[in-house]
């Protein structure tokens, strides 16, 4: 007599289904909760668990930036004081006024030269990133902290032009930050960061 413990049926197979019509889809933008901190150290979203969550092409961050800069004013030196002589009149020392650091303002392109940004420095700005479910933390990677930052730098900087133009659709993208065929990032007119700057520093926000 068999046991029918033992009677095994087939294991359903994913690829042998048919496919599965999906109903009902939407898109759903996130706030970040760091809405009180202006300089947050980091941003946290709550993924609502309701329905089954998919990441796809639409899954993205929008991000406004631009690149500001404050311009200090000239230090006055101090002046020594003066002793009268021959009943001419002294004066007293004055110390010395150190410059004031004005507003913020736009960056603007001809100020290229007198800094450089790193290579897609958007992605230098982000240590990791973490999964977090209840007060568990599933371990989605085992990748050390700032290594997307230099790897997707490595990718970017081999990209084919074809393939960057539809991922980096903005000139101004930092995925474009990169060195070109020269492999060089350095401060020559007409170089990669020259020619990335024109797109970045135009006076407003990207």
């Amino acid at each position: 007599m068999e046991d029918g413990i033992f009677d095994y049926w087939e294991v359903p197979s994913q690829r042998k289904s048919g496919k599965q019509a999906v109903f009902s889809t939407f898109v759903k933008e996130l706030e970040d909760y760091n809405t009180l901190d202006s300089l947050p150290q980091h941003l946290e979203w709550v993924i609502e668990a309701e329905n089954p969550v998919l990441f796809d092409s639409l899954t993205r961050f929008h991000v406004e930036m631009g690149i500001l800069v404050s311009t200090k004013t000239p230090d006055q030196p101090a002046i020594p004081a003066v002793v009268g002589v021959g009943g001419a009149e002294g004066a007293a020392a004055v110390a010395a006024i150190p410059g004031v650091w004005g507003d913020y303002e736009p960056c603007q392109a001809a100020e290229w030269s007198n800094f450089r940004l790193a290579p897609n420095y958007f992605e230098n700005f982000f240590k990791g990133w973490y999964t977090y479910h209840l007060n568990g933390q599933p371990k989605t990677h085992d990748e050390s902290n700032y290594i997307p930052y230099k790897l997707n730098t490595l990718l970017y900087w081999m990209m084919d032009e074809r393939l960057k133009n539809e991922i980096c659709q903005e000139p101004w993208h930092p995925g474009r930050a990169v060195p070109t065929a020269d492999k060089k990032w350095n401060f020559e007119e007409g170089g990669a960061w020259h020619n990335y700057s024109q797109h970045l520093l135009t006076g407003n926000t990207c």
